[in-house]
């Protein structure tokens, strides 16, 4: 996804956690076990907010 600019910080994180939750479900059970997905939140000095989502087999 490319980057867009956004007013501030609040709205940079809700617009964030809204396109992971979008993202999230369309995945529909076809995300592989050992897989890891981020996404980064960034201004223009760098990295601000960063999310994780991952599947990892436990046994």
């Amino acid at each position: 996804m490319d980057g867009i600019e956004l007013a501030d910080e609040a709205t940079a994180w809700s617009e964030a956690t809204r396109a992971c939750g979008e993202m999230i479900a369309a995945i529909d059970g076809t995300l592989p076990v050992g897989s890891d997905w981020i996404m980064e939140i960034e201004d223009n000095f760098g990295p601000l907010f960063r999310i994780r989502f991952g599947g990892e087999r436990l046994r």
